[in-house]
């Protein structure tokens, strides 16, 4: 997805701004211990989506950040993680995933945490497949589901 929709009405200005705020302060101090890097990426990612700071490219950069987070965190610590392969899959479950975290809700929130682990999970698969590829010599080849990896070059037929 490019950017989501149906996340329901935009948060005003001052409750933009206030919550703007208090997301610079969770993402520029040290993650707090005892807070898992995959949820303070997780929540991060929510509340601009949640947040729409700009007039477009919300998702573009909500998504960039979940995997800045996960990379300066230690989750991804090279960077080969592809999330936004599971969240292309299925948009209409991320859009949903995304409006439910908006709401606060804690079931809901916590959802969200947990589609946003599975998206790592599948995405580390995705990575690893590309990297396999990328050790054996070759840049075509398939992904575990089957699909050519991203980044991939020739036919996508396997090596």
């Amino acid at each position: 997805p490019a950017d989501v929709r149906g996340l329901g009405e935009a948060p005003d200005g001052p409750q933009v701004a206030a919550r703007l705020q208090a997301l610079a302060a969770v993402v520029g101090s040290p993650l707090p211990t005892g807070v898992p890097a995959l949820v303070r990426a997780a929540v991060v990612h929510g509340e601009l989506l949640a947040v729409r700071p700009f007039e477009r490219g919300n998702g573009p950069v909500a998504r960039a950040v979940f995997r800045l987070l996960l990379t300066v965190d230690g989750v991804d610590p090279v960077g080969v993680v592809v999330p936004h392969r599971a969240w292309s899959q299925a948009p209409m479950a991320y859009a949903s995933a995304a409006a439910g975290f908006a709401t606060g809700e804690p079931a809901r929130v916590a959802a969200w945490v947990r589609g946003c682990a599975d998206a790592v999970v599948l995405g580390a698969q995705q990575g690893r497949a590309v990297a396999d590829a990328v050790l054996a010599g070759r840049l075509t080849g398939t992904a575990p589901d089957g699909t050519a990896p991203d980044g991939a070059i020739g036919d996508g037929q396997g090596a």
